[in-house]
């Protein structure tokens, strides 16, 4: 069966368990891990978000069940660093905030805050049974999140490290 080009995708689990071309460059991971503040520039379509989406499926705790199922055969696989799904994972896409040049400081603020709120609470949706949060309780955090980003941000910082 013909292998696919996975153009435009940045779907890392896809890609690493279905019929796709990938160059492995989960050895850069262990690399990663011995770099105090990694910044990723790159120009647009260079693989940004497939890199942070492989390291997502590396690092998330959510993701462990699965670990050999995405990584078995590439090289993190079979030389783990012992940090794999370990952590949470806090996803801040900025891409799909709306904002307009035309809209003045206060609407952009409240798209801002909004926009916080829901990575804030879908991180709270994703982790409920780690934090004991209820649906309700989490519907209630997101109405308090939409008025604040900074003030949400120390909210859920909080909320998070108790």
């Amino acid at each position: 069966m013909k292998r696919l080009l996975p153009y435009g995708s940045a779907n890392f689990e896809e890609i690493a368990t279905g019929n796709f071309y990938y160059i492995d460059k989960t050895m850069y991971i262990e690399k990663l891990e011995n770099v105090k503040f990694p910044i990723f520039l790159r120009p647009r379509r260079f693989g940004k978000s497939l890199h942070t989406e492989m390291l997502r499926c590396y690092y998330d705790l959510k993701m462990k069940d699965r670990f050999n199922e995405i990584f078995g055969k590439l090289y993190i696989g079979k030389n783990p660093t012992g940090n794999q799904n370990k952590y949470f994972f806090l996803k801040l896409n900025f891409s799909g905030m709306f904002a307009l040049s035309q809209m003045n400081e206060n609407e952009l603020k409240t798209s801002f805050d909004k926009h916080i709120a829901g990575s804030l609470s879908g991180f709270l949706s994703t982790y409920s049974t780690n934090f004991n949060l209820s649906t309700e309780r989490i519907n209630e955090l997101k109405n308090e999140y939409k008025e604040d980003a900074a003030k949400a941000f120390s909210n859920f910082c909080n909320l998070v490290a108790t």
